[in-house]
């Protein structure tokens, strides 16, 4: 199941609309987050596997905004492009002790691939990035 403990960096807008009807046409039915089954974690954020009380469909519920655009594969978090833009200034390690203090779980070999990919996209402020509003 779904790990109850740790921290996480939600997107309340983003969740909620997730949870807001199951992904199977015939159902629509609103989902509840205590029925997820599995954490997907990319990052800062999750992909949650929520299965619907009506029909048992599995939906794959965003704990954040996915960014189109941003190079290839697949659509990022925007919480870990912001994440990228601040580790521009910081070091890797020392921003993983900063996640490790505020217990929000992240390897440090997620960092240096984010850190890695910041010359794939421009610079700038992100949300000219087509990102949220924190």
């Amino acid at each position: 199941g779904v790990p109850k403990f740790g921290r996480r960096i939600v997107h309340i807008a983003s969740l909620a609309k997730g949870l807001d009807a199951c992904t199977n046409p015939c159902c629509k039915k609103p989902l509840i987050m205590a029925d997820a089954t599995k954490e997907v974690r990319d990052g800062l954020g999750s992909t949650l596997l929520i299965s619907c009380r009506s029909c048992s469909n599995v939906n794959e519920v965003d704990t954040d905004a996915r960014v189109s655009g941003v190079g290839p594969g697949p659509h990022p978090f925007s919480v870990n492009i912001l994440l990228s833009e601040m580790l521009r200034n910081e070091s890797a390690a020392e921003f993983k002790l900063f996640m490790d203090v505020s217990d929000i779980p992240i390897s440090l070999e997620t960092l240096e691939e984010m850190k890695k990919g910041l010359g794939a996209r421009a610079s700038g402020d992100p949300r000219r990035n087509g990102l949220p509003d924190p």
